[in-house]
């Protein structure tokens, strides 16, 4: 796979990784009509820009200007998957536990919250709930209680004349005689399995509103069974944008972390905290997510018979403005 390329234009921040090469199809967005709609966040020096207007902002696609047929920056309620790395060192998770009260206010009544929790598994405590027109934040607070009341898992080793019993057979993560626990490995912390566990989970719900993935993790990734390409290719064709929360990320992991790579994909946005300033974040983002602009446009690009040509997307807006969204998608008819 080759390294991802960065293109920067007009305060747009694009990463491409093989999707930059049409041949590399796992990575793209398909659409099956030459109308394309966007979504996309503004800011300027991170804080976020509002009241800008369709004049404000030309879109190309392949470098040919579009012309918009429709802008939009009305709020839209959001159906979110809530990613929790129970991996975590034990400040960082007392951190989580602490911010529980805001990351509950942080969602409004129109919101379809689920959740999830991963350190070598992946395990979804909240499904979403069709039923329930509003969302119900108790019940939202209740799963998020029981992963933050889950003690540490450690593994079972030899030693101190201490013997592990063997574990029981496991399938997909859960033990198949009853009662039984699998042996945990804390060393393995599964951070993709859980985005393409949540991308799909999301593809099933509304075009309607919003789709996103809020993952809090300290950026490791080890031991994971999707491949990253997989990944990428789950969250473009559900139209999935991802906001990593880092939460104390050293430095070298920073440099090396995947999480950058997931918001600028998507057209999420990777922020990283202390565990002094979480609380905080989960506000911040919801509010990015839900209050983002929206333009819609025709493809005057025509594909040639037989092909299926990788368009890629720039807003460019006056000013010097940041500007983050998804970065293309194959033409398909």
């Amino acid at each position: 796979m080759p390294p991802a390329t960065t293109i920067r234009s007009a305060g747009l921040i694009l990463v491409l990784g093989t999707a930059a090469v049409p041949a590399a199809g796992p990575q793209t967005l398909r659409v099956l009509v030459d109308e394309v709609i966007v979504p996309f966040s503004v800011r300027d020096d991170g804080r976020p820009v509002h009241g800008l207007t369709r004049e404000d902002f030309t879109v190309l696609e392949d470098g040919r200007a579009q012309t918009i047929t429709e802008f939009t920056d009305d709020p839209v309620p959001l159906s979110a998957a809530l990613l929790i790395d129970t991996g975590l060192d034990p400040e960082s998770l007392e951190a989580v536990r602490a911010a529980i009260p805001t990351i509950v206010a942080a969602f409004s009544d129109f919101d379809q919250v689920s959740v999830y929790r991963f350190d070598d598994v992946v395990e979804q405590t909240l499904d979403f709930d069709d039923e329930i027109p509003i969302l119900d934040h108790e019940r939202l607070r209740d799963a998020l209680d029981a992963i933050a009341e889950l003690e540490p898992t450690v593994r079972f080793t030899e030693s101190a004349g201490n013997r592990a019993p063997p574990p029981s057979p496991i399938i997909n993560g859960v033990p198949t005689v009853p009662g039984a626990r699998p042996a945990r490995d804390r060393g393995r912390r599964v951070l993709h399995d859980a985005v393409y566990t949540a991308a799909r989970n999301l593809s099933l719900r509304g075009e309607d509103r919003r789709r996103v993935i809020i993952v809090v993790t300290d950026g490791i990734a080890e031991g994971h069974r999707t491949d990253v390409e997989e990944v990428h290719r789950a969250l473009l064709e559900a139209d999935v944008q991802v906001y990593p929360i880092g939460l104390n990320v050293e430095f070298l992991v920073r440099i090396t972390d995947s999480l950058d790579d997931y918001a600028d994909l998507t057209g999420g946005i990777l922020f990283y905290r202390g565990s002094d300033s979480l609380q905080g974040a989960f506000a911040e983002v919801t509010g990015l997510a839900r209050n983002q602009y929206l333009v819609t446009y025709v493809s005057n690009n025509q594909p040639r018979p037989g092909e299926i040509p990788f368009r890629e997307i720039e807003i460019v807006g006056r000013g010097d403005f940041e500007i983050d969204h998804r970065f293309g998608y194959y033409q398909i008819r």
